[in-house]
């Protein structure tokens, strides 16, 4: 199951990544703007991280374990990093859409989110590794 799960994260990193410009967005179910591919692909990124956050802490307080004694360390820590990401790009993210509606968002704006979005990718992949049993 977990290694599904991670096949599938990296299918649809794979597909977020390389999306063109012109391919058909909806707009994300409570968003008051249409949104552009970016500003939704972002906001499903922080959607699904948050669940993956929210899935591993239960993980973790679960009883029997899920995790080993040996990678439930690795987990936690690989979980706190990823945390830190979500929240720089939660920021991050939530001063570029309000720009966005604003009508004043800026090619930095649109860099930090980008940023902060590699973060999180890289995070999510390395809590997949310690999820694995890998360090």
């Amino acid at each position: 199951m977990k290694k599904s799960f991670a096949a599938l994260f990296l299918s649809l990193s794979l597909l977020t990544g390389c999306a063109t410009l012109k391919t058909q967005h909806t707009v994300t179910p409570g968003s008051t703007v249409q949104a552009s591919s970016f500003d939704a692909d972002t906001y499903n990124l922080l959607v699904f991280t948050k669940s993956v956050i929210d899935q591993t802490r239960t993980d973790l307080s679960a009883n029997p374990p899920v995790f080993t004694t040996q990678a439930a360390p690795f987990v936690k820590q690989a979980l706190n990093v990823l945390v830190n990401a979500y929240n720089a790009l939660d920021a991050s993210y939530q001063t570029y859409h309000n720009a966005v509606v604003a009508g004043t968002a800026t090619q930095a704006q649109v860099a930090a989110v980008q940023s902060a979005s590699t973060e999180v990718t890289k995070a999510t992949t390395n809590l997949t590794t310690a999820k694995a049993g890998g360090q």
